[in-house]
């Protein structure tokens, strides 16, 4: 069963991929009149009725019609999330029959045009899955079966052919279309970034009208239709600036505002590096709130929240030195990072931090640790090597905080202490 996050940021694609396929359906359907034209007026053999031209032209005429009308559909039941699967299905069966016929087209026209004609067909196609990058990105099964369609009908065919150069044109459009899939499962993954990150950030007000903005912008440029290589380079450097910033918005945990998980395994992989460059110690605090379910069962979740919060503050307020870091590791888990700090300055720190919680007087009468709100921290300090990963260094700070926590809770414990 999906969780809340993965249901609506799996609605939101889908959203922005229904949006995006309305102008792509309506550029589709002017681009095949375009092509229709030109291939009659150049390319078409004198004398010849067009009927299979026209036929063409009507049918894809017809498929544009249908997709339109599912999109109308899709507006009016689009808050249905438990319904998006079926929704992202329908879009993939009509990008099938839209594909299809341009396949199909491609294959007609290559039994009596000339070379030089087959060449324009070809870029003319290849520049159509170009395109398709940026409006089929939120969802890589609709834009894989939209490169298939589109061009796996080419690909075959050059492949197929007896001639030597044109085998090679086959494999390298394999090569191009695995290129292609590559960059939208790039947009893809930013996009999913940014929707998990607008969710989290729901409860902070500003946070959220400036991840709006990002998202806004994030749409414009996919929005952006690609006509050439050169033009889809300048949109995936654009989209990676975007990413960057939400990164920077996303290193932050929603509800206390300090660093979140993410932001913290990050830090740990470049201390633990540079200190095991430079052989320097590396000390790192893991921190829990005792009984924090019973106080939640107890006092209620508003409470719970806003307890968290303050825990954070005085995490945030002892790790003040250049280079420390405090981040919410979990639930009611917080760590600290202490690049360059030996085991007896990091136990110091860690009893000013369980002292200063403490202090806070936060009533707790479901505790069996005290009257108050307490913690118990875990303490290790090592000096990384290449050999080893970062997660070493936090299974010893574990180990220490479980034992803190199994020999009466509210205490610091230094492992090997």
């Amino acid at each position: 069963m999906t969780n809340p996050l993965e249901r609506v940021t799996n609605a939101r694609k889908i959203e922005i991929l229904y949006r995006h396929g309305t102008i792509a359906v309506a550029g589709m359907l002017i681009l095949s009149i375009i092509a229709a034209a030109f291939v009659y007026y150049f390319i078409w053999p004198e004398g010849e009725p067009a009927d299979i031209l026209l036929i063409w032209l009507v049918m894809f005429f017809l498929v544009s019609l249908m997709r339109l009308y599912g999109f109308t559909l899709y507006k009016v039941n689009k808050n249905n999330h438990e319904q998006s699967t079926y929704w992202l299905y329908a879009f993939i069966c009509g990008i099938i029959l839209s594909g299809s016929l341009w396949g199909i087209f491609f294959l007609y026209l290559v039994g009596f045009v000339e070379t030089e004609h087959t060449n324009f067909i070809l870029f003319f196609m290849v520049g159509l899955v170009s395109a398709a990058v940026a409006t089929y990105a939120t969802s890589l099964l609709a834009y894989f079966v939209t490169a298939l369609t589109v061009v796996g009908p080419v690909i075959v065919y050059f492949i197929l052919q007896n001639d030597e150069i044109t085998n090679y044109m086959g494999y390298m459009l394999i090569i191009y279309l695995f290129y292609l899939i590559i960059i939208a499962r790039r947009l893809n993954k930013t996009l999913e970034e940014f929707l998990a990150h607008e969710f989290n950030v729901s409860r902070l007000e500003r946070e959220k009208q400036y991840a709006a903005m990002l998202n806004r912008e994030l749409e414009e440029e996919i929005l952006k239709r690609i006509d050439t290589e050169g033009k889809l380079k300048e949109e995936i450097n654009k989209a990676e600036a975007l990413a960057d910033k939400l990164v920077m918005i996303s290193s932050k945990d929603g509800l206390t505002g300090i660093n979140n998980r993410r932001r913290f395994d990050e830090y740990l992989e470049n201390e633990w590096n540079r200190s095991a460059r430079t052989k320097t110690s590396l000390s790192l605090i893991l921190c829990d709130i005792d009984f924090y379910k019973a106080y939640n069962d107890t006092y209620g979740h508003l409470a719970g929240d806003d307890t968290l919060k303050k825990v954070a503050g005085v995490l945030e307020h002892y790790a003040r030195r250049a280079g420390d870091m405090a981040a919410r590791y979990g639930g009611e888990e917080f760590v600290v990072i202490l690049p360059d700090t030996d085991s007896d300055k990091a136990v110091h720190l860690a009893e000013q931090i369980r002292t200063g919680i403490e202090d806070l007087r936060i009533q707790h009468k479901s505790s069996e640790a005290g009257n108050y709100l307490t913690v118990s921290l875990g303490v290790a300090t090592v000096i990384p090597s290449r050999e080893q990963k970062p997660n070493t260094l936090i299974n010893l700070a574990d180990e220490a905080l479980y034992q803190a926590k199994n020999t009466g809770r509210n205490k610091v414990i230094v492992h090997g202490g």
